[in-house]
C-alpha cells in the first residue's frame, strides 16, 4: 500500500539515495526547511537505524569524480521525444 512505498522511499532516501534538498520559500513554494546530513543522519538512525551514504549513487553511477568528469560518465545517455517514438500510440 502507499504506507509501504513511501516507507521505502524513505529508505532509499537514508541509505542510498541522498537527496540535499533544503527549501527557503524565495525560490520555491515550500515552507522554510535547512536540510544538513547530521539530520538526515540522526532521522536515519531513529527511523531505520542506518546510517546515510552520500557516496553511494555517484560512486555507483560511476560520477564519483564530480562535475568535471560528468560527461565520461553520461556519454552514452540519449534523450528523446517521446510524441515522436513511433512505439507511442
Amino acid at each position: 500500500g502507499p504506507k509501504t512505498a513511501n516507507k521505502a522511499w524513505d529508505y532509499l532516501a537514508c541509505t542510498e539515495i541522498v537527496h540535499p534538498i533544503a527549501a527557503n520559500n524565495v525560490s520555491d513554494m515550500f515552507p522554510p526547511q535547512t536540510w544538513s546530513v547530521d539530520a538526515l543522519s540522526a532521522g536515519c538512525r531513529r527511523e531505520f537505524h542506518a546510517a546515510p551514504r552520500p557516496a553511494w549513487m555517484p560512486r555507483s553511477m560511476g560520477m564519483a569524480r564530480g562535475a568535471a568528469h560528468l560527461a565520461d560518465a553520461t556519454s552514452h545517455v540519449i534523450f528523446t521525444n517521446g510524441l515522436l517514438d513511433p512505439w507511442s500510440a
